[in-house]
């Protein structure tokens, strides 16, 4: 049997058409039971190494908080989407700790974060999340006016401002103590952001 035929471009209708069915798919898509959206996870370790290099070893000069910070720009999140308005809606941070280490909720690690743009900070304390991230010391927060643009030229920016005595380390700069994140012990921070586009 020989099958022959020929194709028509659909012109720009068509394409528009199909470009909004797969936007609204992505916007429902359902990702867990009852949870639905785009979701994308970044490790400051991986992805952000500079960073993180920074906010783990601080120069000694630099005074409490340590801080993490980063750009989230369109080249961070899949290249289908990199022309649409994407924003950030929500987002967990988490940490992972060294492989038998506990974490204490009652004297947590606590974060600021400081979205870019003048957005008002948010106020994260890390508890476990047992279902919404397997158990990591983790805290959702929701951005305030449905959502925070992304942009690649202003930088999200994470203090550290509330350590967790087991978690901390106690070093001495110019004669005077100073508490830090222990390095052995914290492995990396993490973030899940919910975004629209």
């Amino acid at each position: 049997m020989d099958l022959r035929f020929t194709s028509r471009d659909g012109g720009d209708p068509l394409k528009q058409a199909a470009v909004n069915d797969l936007l609204n798919a992505l916007r429902t898509m359902e990702v867990q039971q009852g949870k639905t959206g785009l979701f994308r996870a970044f490790s400051a370790r991986q992805e952000f190494p500079d960073a993180w290099q920074h906010f783990i070893f601080p120069p000694d000069a630099q005074a409490p908080p340590q801080t993490l910070e980063f750009l989230l720009g369109p080249d961070r999140f899949p290249s289908h989407l990199r022309a649409q308005r994407i924003k950030i809606d929500s987002l967990a941070v988490f940490v992972l700790l060294k492989s038998g280490m506990a974490y204490d909720e009652t004297d947590p690690l606590t974060f600021e974060i400081f979205p870019p743009g003048g957005v008002a900070s948010k106020t994260a304390s890390l508890e476990v999340l047992e279902t919404e991230l397997a158990g990591l010391p983790a805290k959702v927060v929701t951005m305030d006016g449905g959502g925070v643009t992304i942009s690649a030229a202003n930088p999200w920016r994470l203090d550290l401002t509330q350590l967790s005595a087991n978690l901390a380390v106690t070093i001495t700069v110019e004669g005077n103590d100073v508490q830090r994140l222990d390095r052995n012990l914290v492995t990396d921070v993490g973030l899940l952001v919910h975004y629209t586009i």
